[in-house]
């Protein structure tokens, strides 16, 4: 997602609010949220100098991310899953996993491991050289990957001179590339190696390329090869396509009669279809007739003033829907004024809605 935009990766920012406002408050050492939160702490400070306290005893406080992780799991545990969310109707998580029938999907950590691991540079994508990946100002050789390849790669965080090689059109894994100056490793010797498997592998693809070509040489010409490839192809097309039946009709003229009768014998006259006579339809337009309604039903109204007058004319027919929507509408300005230049009484409006008021009570 783009930079700088928490509304277009609402359920990362969704987590993180409430590890801040949850987990992080637990820790010594919390310096606040957000401004009022650190102005309360700072006046804590304060205090404690004013006491006598030593406050970087009580404030500076350094963990390792391993002590982190151990209490932000105690937190998950002892707090968070046992709190009811309004997500899961009121249920916290430890109720709402008990009681779902859903199948558990799990995924293998290590393969999170890696789609977590930081990408190169600002996208990821790199182009391989002669050197192999170049990543900031180290090379990082390649045994598999060769020269002017496009690859997307990722980088082990907690070794600086390992990444991992994907391919940049499908993703599939590829090799894992080291920097031999990152990971202490002699450059010439690791070079030399790298080249030597590189050699192997270019022979190697040599020798299927060389197979392949003698296979075509030797088998059939190549307008045969070409005429078998597209014959499977119209085979395999046909397979998907279902023509639909077609209408057909006979198509008769006085010409085609005469040469049907002249080359088998047989007459086939021509029907002759008589034109409809409208001389009798006049130009009288019909109107549509709207379709009658239900016996007692409302009429449907045009507007809401139509409404209005009708349910003047007839109070009885007034239900709780009309009282709610009258009662919402005569608090709009705009609507009053509307009843007046229509010519009727605000007042009377309001009459006909207490009375159902004062039953309701």
């Amino acid at each position: 997602s783009p930079a700088y935009t928490p509304q277009a990766k609402g359920h990362v920012e969704r987590i993180i609010g409430t590890f801040q406002r949850g987990f992080s408050r637990q820790l010594p050492g919390y310096v606040g949220h957000g401004v009022a939160d650190r102005k309360q702490i700072e006046d804590r400070q304060s205090f404690s100098k004013r006491l006598g306290a030593d406050t970087a005893a009580v404030f500076d406080v350094q963990f390792k991310m391993a002590e982190i992780q151990q209490r932000a799991d105690e937190w998950i545990e002892s707090h968070y899953n046992q709190t009811n969310h309004s997500a899961l109707n009121g249920m916290s998580p430890n109720e709402a996993a008990r009681n779902s029938r859903a199948a558990v999907r799990t995924v293998d950590p290590r393969a999170l491991d890696v789609l977590l691991m930081p990408l190169a540079g600002k996208n990821g994508y790199r182009t391989v050289t002669k050197f192999g990946v170049q990543i900031n100002r180290f090379f990082y050789p390649t045994f598999v990957t060769l020269p002017k390849a496009r690859v997307f790669v990722r980088m082990e965080p907690t070794d600086l001179g390992t990444c991992y090689i994907f391919d940049a059109d499908d993703g599939s894994f590829i090799e894992v590339a080291i920097c031999p100056e990152l990971a202490g490793i002699d450059p010439v010797e690791y070079q030399r190696v790298a080249k030597k498997a590189r050699a192997e592998i270019m022979t190697e693809k040599g020798r299927e390329l060389s197979a392949q070509v003698r296979e075509l040489t030797s088998g059939p010409a190549m307008i045969d090869l070409y005429l078998q490839v597209k014959s499977r192809e119209a085979a395999a097309n046909a397979r998907n396509i279902h023509e639909m039946p077609k209408r057909h009709i006979d198509h008769v003229t006085p010409e085609l009669d005469a040469a049907l009768h002249a080359a088998t014998g047989k007459k086939n006259p021509l029907e002759k279809v008589e034109a409809l006579d409208c001389s009798n339809v006049g130009n009288k337009v019909v109107p549509l007739m709207s379709r009658p309604g239900a016996p007692g039903a409302r009429p449907r109204f045009k507007s809401d003033l139509e409404m209005v007058n009708w349910l003047l004319a007839n109070p009885t027919r007034l239900n709780e829907h009309d009282r709610k929507f009258l009662t919402s509408k005569l608090k709009n300005w705009t609507f009053n004024e509307l009843l007046k230049g229509d010519g009727v009484a605000v007042e009377d409006v309001k009459n006909l809605i207490v009375p159902q008021l004062q039953e309701a009570k």
